[in-house]
C-alpha cells in the first residue's frame, strides 16, 4: 500500500491542476466572450493565456511523475476510470485543437483582419473557417476536460476520506 504522503502529495497536485483547469476554462469562456464582439486582441490574448497554462500543465504533470508516481488505479470503480479515460480524451481534443487554432490564427495576424489595414491582404476564408473549427473544438474539449476533472477530483477525495 502507499505511503499517505504520496497520497496526500497527489490529491495536492491534483487539487492544483483542478483549480489550473478551471482558470483555462473561465479563460476560453471569456475568449469566446472576446471573439464575439469582435475584441480581437483580447481574444488572441485570452488564448494565448490559457494556452500558457496548459503548458505549464503538461510540464508540472511530468515533475510529478517523476516525484510522487501515478495513481493505483487498481484501487479506482471502473466507471472511474472510464470518466478518467474521457477527460484524457477531451483533452487531446483541447491540445490539438488549440494548437491548429494556434497556428491557424497566428498565419492570420497579418492580414486586415488583425492589422485593420486595408493594404494587407484578407484572411482565406477556408483558413478563418479551420480556425474557428479547430478553436470550437479545443473549447469545447477545455470544458468537457474541467468538468470530467472535476468528477476525478471528487472521487479521490472520496477513496482518501477527506
Amino acid at each position: 500500500m502507499e505511503g499517505t504522503s504520496a497520497a496526500d502529495a497527489r490529491l495536492l497536485f491534483w487539487t492544483a491542476a483542478q483549480l489550473n483547469m478551471t482558470v483555462i476554462a473561465g479563460l476560453v469562456v471569456l475568449g469566446v466572450y472576446r471573439i464575439r464582439r469582435g475584441q480581437r486582441e483580447a481574444h488572441r490574448l485570452c488564448m494565448l493565456a490559457a494556452t500558457a497554462l496548459v503548458v505549464l500543465f503538461l510540464v508540472s504533470y511530468v515533475l510529478k511523475l517523476v516525484f510522487i508516481g501515478r495513481e493505483d488505479l487498481d484501487t479506482w470503480a471502473g466507471w472511474e476510470v472510464r470518466v478518467l479515460q474521457l477527460h484524457e480524451f477531451c483533452v487531446v481534443v483541447m491540445v490539438v485543437g488549440g494548437a491548429v487554432a494556434l497556428a491557424l490564427g497566428r498565419s492570420m495576424g497579418r492580414t486586415r483582419l488583425f492589422t485593420q489595414n486595408p493594404a494587407d491582404p484578407p484572411p482565406a476564408a477556408d483558413t478563418l473557417r479551420r480556425h474557428r473549427l479547430s478553436g470550437r473544438g479545443a473549447a469545447a474539449g477545455a470544458l468537457l476536460a474541467w468538468m470530467l476533472a472535476g468528477l476525478v477530483l471528487a472521487g479521490m477525495y472520496a477513496r482518501s476520506g477527506s
